[in-house]
C-alpha cells in the first residue's frame, strides 16, 4: 500500500503543470508509405518482466533514493481509456500509428513470438497483408532520479524482423542503446521519456534497411 501511494505521489509530482503529451505526440514521424497493408506485432521479451514485472513495467523512478516502478499509465495520463494497456500494445500502436500518418495502410496484430515463415504467410493471407513487422522488445525501460535535473537513462534491445507475402523474411535487425538522455527544467518527466521513446522509434523506422524492406 506505501509503495502505491508513493508512485501515486510521484506521478502526481511530475505532472503538476505540465500538458501531458497526447498519445498523437508520442507516435513517430515516418517520412515513407509503405506498400500494401503492413501488420505490425510486438513481442515481449524483457528479462524484468520474465521475473516477475508487469507487462506495462515501463521504468524506475528514483524518489529520495527509493526505486519505485512506473507503468504505461503514466506515460499515458493524456488519455485515460488507455489504462491498463501492455508496453507491447504501447509500442505497436505508435508504429502503426506513425505509419498510418503517413498514408500506409497499418494493422496492430498481437505476438508473442516472431512467427515462422509458413506462419507468417498464412496470417498475411487471412489479413489480406503483404508485410509483417515484428519487433521483439528485449530491454525497454528507464531509469529517473527526480530530486535532480540532470541526464536520466534510457535503455532499449530490440530487434527488428521483416517477412514479406510470398518472400519470408527479408530483414532481421537489431538496434540496442544505452542512452543517458539530458532532462530539461521546464518539462514533466513523463514527457521527457515518451519523448525518448518516439525518437528511438524514428530512428528504428528511418533506418535505411528497414525503410527500404517496408517500402519495397
Amino acid at each position: 500500500m506505501f509503495r502505491t501511494v508513493l508512485v501515486v505521489a510521484a506521478a502526481m509530482l511530475a505532472t503538476a503543470c505540465v500538458t501531458p503529451r497526447t498519445l498523437q505526440q508520442q507516435t513517430p514521424t515516418v517520412a515513407y508509405k509503405t506498400s500494401g497493408k503492413t501488420l505490425v506485432g510486438v513481442v515481449e521479451q524483457r528479462e524484468r518482466v520474465k521475473e516477475g514485472k508487469p507487462p506495462n513495467f515501463a521504468g524506475y523512478v528514483r524518489t529520495y533514493g527509493m526505486p519505485v516502478d512506473w507503468t504505461v499509465d503514466t506515460l499515458t495520463l493524456s488519455d485515460k481509456s488507455y489504462a491498463g494497456r501492455t508496453m507491447s500494445t504501447y509500442l505497436a500502436d505508435r508504429i502503426a500509428g506513425g505509419l498510418k500518418a503517413s498514408g500506409s495502410d497499418a494493422v496492430v496484430v498481437s505476438a508473442t513470438r516472431v512467427p515462422t515463415d509458413a506462419e507468417a504467410e498464412q496470417i498475411m493471407s487471412g489479413m489480406g497483408a503483404s508485410k509483417l513487422i515484428t519487433i521483439v522488445n528485449r530491454d525497454w525501460h528507464f531509469d529517473v532520479n527526480t530530486n535532480w535535473v540532470g541526464k536520466f537513462q534510457f535503455n532499449s534491445d530490440v530487434e527488428v524482423v521483416i517477412q514479406k507475402a510470398g518472400k519470408g523474411t527479408v530483414l532481421r535487425k537489431t538496434f540496442a542503446e544505452k542512452q543517458a538522455i539530458q532532462a530539461k527544467g521546464e518539462e514533466s518527466w513523463p514527457n521527457l521519456i515518451v519523448d525518448a521513446y518516439k525518437a528511438k522509434l524514428e530512428q528504428v523506422l528511418s533506418d535505411s534497411e528497414v525503410r527500404a524492406a517496408l517500402e519495397g
